[in-house]
């Protein structure tokens, strides 16, 4: 039995069950967004399928507010600090708020406006599969990739403002020259910035630019929503310019930035995946025994464990607490200690080698003999002033132990 107890509450069996049952769940969330996703108006609707997507998600945030209340904070305010550094708690709340927000809106919309919590259904589905990265930092050869996207993502933030600034500059610029007094409507902006950034991607819109679109065609081209474009020779030139800047060198500027960023994680990638994976067992060592939906049987029986542990001021240890006899601590010690002095020792031999190899440069630079020897003197009088300081300060750490 104490075998058989061992196996289901390690961490490797909890993510294995773990895992099974969010691919279940985002199996049957796909399948009733794809084949029954219905307003309340008509009969059978909400469907089974949908009732136990609902039960199961409303599980998964029950044993995330566990997860939350188990912390060990100064305060709540600590707590929620704590919680929200973490970025994948913050794709868990934008999960949960997204799947709220759709569940509120399919019960409460009419039927034509019933679009609206479709869309909050399929951006929360979104999420759900988002999540699905985390249980692959585990991975020896993932792990590290899923890292490098995450510090791409960040270079990718940074980027987009000065991407931003010649998008509207650029973009407004020519929407006011193609198409002047436009009705005033917030779609206004929205058109503007429509063309600079899908010309990223290579889309041109030759026919506006160049003025090829006619009043006769124009009706019939839905892109070009108000009226007819007004050709003028600055168009194209100021296309030509943006598409310079933007295609040419904010592109290659970015893949520069991420070849630099991937590069960086590589040097690290094996010590970064070991912190990754050594949080995510972490968290699934303080997991309960059960998977969602089973999870709200164990939340259930925590929580009326808690009172009678606060009365009895009994606290529970963490898993990987462990209490060291004095043996123990000693030999802690003992390694702690040596392996700090074998760091020691590596920084003071970097620090000599370095120093030599600035030294025998200076040398060859030198044009002459005489400054070759007078840097061999002025080096070998710093040496020999290091070592009788080191020696000096030995003797008066001896002379204070015998005392």
């Amino acid at each position: 039995m104490w075998k058989l107890k061992c196996f289901f509450t390690s961490p490797i069996t909890k993510f294995a069950y773990n895992c099974i049952s969010y691919l279940i769940l985002l199996g049957v969330f796909s399948w009733f967004i794809l084949t029954d996703l219905r307003p309340v108006s008509e009969p059978n609707s909400p469907s089974i399928k949908e009732w136990i997507v609902i039960a199961w998600v409303c599980t998964l945030f029950v044993e995330e507010i566990r997860q939350l209340v188990i912390r060990d904070a100064q305060s709540a305010r600590h707590m929620l600090e704590e919680w929200i550094s973490e970025g994948w708690n913050i794709l868990d709340c934008s999960m949960f708020v997204s799947f709220t927000l759709a569940v509120s809106l399919r019960f409460v919309l009419p039927n034509d406006k019933f679009t609206f919590a479709r869309i909050f259904y399929c951006l929360s589905l979104m999420l759900f599969y988002f999540r699905l990265l985390q249980m692959g930092l585990v991975h020896k050869h993932i792990g590290p990739k899923i890292i490098m996207i995450y510090e791409m993502l960040k270079d990718l933030l940074s980027f987009m403002l000065i991407l931003a600034v010649f998008i509207l500059s650029f973009g407004i610029a020519i929407e006011g020259i193609l198409y002047p007094n436009l009705d005033s409507s917030p779609l206004v902006f929205v058109k503007a910035l429509y063309k600079p950034y899908w010309q990223l991607y290579g889309e041109i819109f030759l026919d506006e630019v160049e003025g090829l679109v006619n009043s006769e065609t124009c009706g019939d081209d839905p892109r070009l929503i108000d009226t007819c474009p007004s050709y003028t020779w600055i168009v194209p030139v100021l296309t030509a310019v943006y598409m310079l800047f933007s295609n040419i060198l904010l592109i290659n500027l970015i893949i520069a930035i991420f070849s630099y960023s991937i590069q960086t994680v590589l040097e690290n990638s094996r010590t970064l995946w070991y912190f990754h994976r050594y949080d995510l067992i972490k968290e699934y060592i303080e997991k309960p025994p059960f998977p969602a939906p089973l999870v709200i049987f164990a939340v259930a029986y925590e929580f009326i464990v808690y009172p009678s542990r606060c009365i009895h001021e009994i606290k529970k240890l963490h898993p990987l607490q462990r209490h060291l006899s004095h043996e123990e601590n000693v030999r802690l010690n003992k390694f702690e200690k040596q392996c700090t002095d074998e760091y020691n020792k590596k920084l003071t031999m970097k620090t000599t080698s370095s120093a030599g190899q600035r030294f025998f440069t200076r040398v060859k630079k030198s044009k002459n003999v005489n400054d070759a020897l007078g840097l061999i003197i002025r080096y070998t009088d710093d040496r020999l002033d290091k070592m009788f300081e080191d020696i000096k300060e030995m003797v008066a750490g001896k002379k204070d132990e015998q005392i």
